[in-house]
């Protein structure tokens, strides 16, 4: 299936730009804006593992696909802790309003994302795109 052009998904953002939307998500949560603090923690955690598949020639857009992606990486890195980092950002995003999330918690959420895009950065900053 073609999509129109307005309708592609475009590139994964860099390794830079992940980071700074962490860091606005810490600025949301600092200035009291758990909502967009919890959105922001989670569009970064997503984007680094978008950006990883992106490199390898892989296109990541649902959240199932992802979480798929990242059981792939969690055996490559030898690290069991990816997937559980990813879904606890998720998780402060989607239930935000359910579970009444509050600060702290939400504050967990971004150090689970931050931890994930530590662990992935260095997949996209080092050398060459790998094939998959």
């Amino acid at each position: 299936m073609t999509l129109p052009l307005d309708t592609a998904p475009g590139p994964s953002p860099d390794a830079e730009t992940i980071r700074e939307l962490l860091r606005q998500a810490q600025a949301e949560l600092d200035n009291g804006n758990l909502y967009q603090a919890a959105a922001k923690g989670y569009r970064s955690a997503s984007a680094a593992i978008q950006a990883v598949g992106e490199k390898r020639g892989i296109i990541l857009r649902a959240d199932w696909e992802m979480r798929r992606y990242l059981f792939v990486l969690m055996d490559e890195l030898s690290d069991n802790t990816l997937c559980g980092d990813y879904v606890m950002s998720l998780h402060a995003f989607y239930y935000f309003y359910c579970d009444r999330y509050e600060s702290r918690q939400v504050q967990h959420s971004l150090d689970a994302g931050a931890r994930l895009i530590d662990r992935l950065i260095p997949l996209l900053t080092a050398g060459p795109p790998i094939p998959c």
